[in-house]
């Protein structure tokens, strides 16, 4: 019994466009990796803006799985009604505008001088 150990052999019609489409796959290369130097450039420019690119990076993938979204902010106010329970952030106001407060009296405790302005 004997293996053959040679690969098919691609027909006269794939040969005559493989140059054709390397070229391609070459052409979309080079396409993908100037997509992804316009991607960083956005992702710098978005960081030297302020904005927080770890959170934009999750509200993407958020906004493309609705239920991944639907989780987060259903474990958020889950935290929220913990955070409230052990007194991290005061009852009767809103969440948000209680993180504020919590995280302007932390830096203030630091010896920052911010104010929460809410």
């Amino acid at each position: 019994m004997s293996i053959d150990t040679e690969s098919p052999q691609p027909s006269h019609n794939a040969e005559a466009a493989l140059p054709e489409m390397i070229e391609q796959i070459r052409a979309l290369d080079a396409e993908i990796a100037d997509l992804k130097d316009k991607q960083a450039d956005l992702w710098a420019a978005a960081k030297d803006a302020g904005l927080d690119v770890k959170a934009m990076k999750g509200v993407i993938k958020e906004m493309d799985d609705p239920e991944k979204l639907a989780a987060n902010i259903a474990g958020e106010m889950v935290r929220d009604r913990y955070r409230r329970i052990l007194k991290l952030i005061e009852a009767g106001i809103d969440p948000h505008t209680a993180k504020v407060r919590a995280v302007a009296a932390h830096l203030q405790g630091l010896g920052v001088n911010v104010t929460a302005g809410v």
